[in-house]
């Protein structure tokens, strides 16, 4: 291994940040597939176009945040990663409440206060090494 990427080929370090990351790319992988391929389920009905071309463009955009957080996972970065999922959601909290999607609104505010905390309070319990 290089010296210059002291994580390259590091195993997976499972702790609540990562597993919160691990959940949030499952769920938007799932959407943006299922709007790849031209479905419009996952939208509300009041972003619903009837354009196809929109809903496989947003599951481009869904797709793409997916991969982000993947790899985030798979390079130990998902603490530092999940403050800007978290502040993402926020805005998409403002849209869906615009949209008259208020239970979306209300689910994306509590996946981000999630993100946010643990990207910016929570800290590992127990017997791991302090970093320097």
């Amino acid at each position: 291994p290089s010296s210059h990427f002291p994580n390259a080929m590091a195993p997976i370090k499972w702790n609540a940040p990562t597993i919160a990351l691990t959940v949030n790319a499952i769920l938007v992988g799932l959407a943006g597939l299922a709007s790849l391929s031209g479905d419009d389920s996952a939208l509300p009905p009041a972003f619903k176009t009837d354009n196809a071309h929109v809903v496989r463009a947003l599951g481009h955009e869904l797709f793409i945040m997916m991969c982000l957080m993947t790899c985030g996972i798979v390079n130990n970065m998902a603490q530092k990663m999940c403050p800007y999922f978290g502040a993402g959601l926020l805005v998409s909290v403002w849209v869906h409440i615009k949209g008259d999607d208020v239970s979306g609104g209300v689910m994306n505010l509590c996946i981000a206060m999630v993100h946010l905390y643990f990207g910016l309070v929570w800290a590992e319990k127990g017997g791991g090494s302090k970093k320097v």
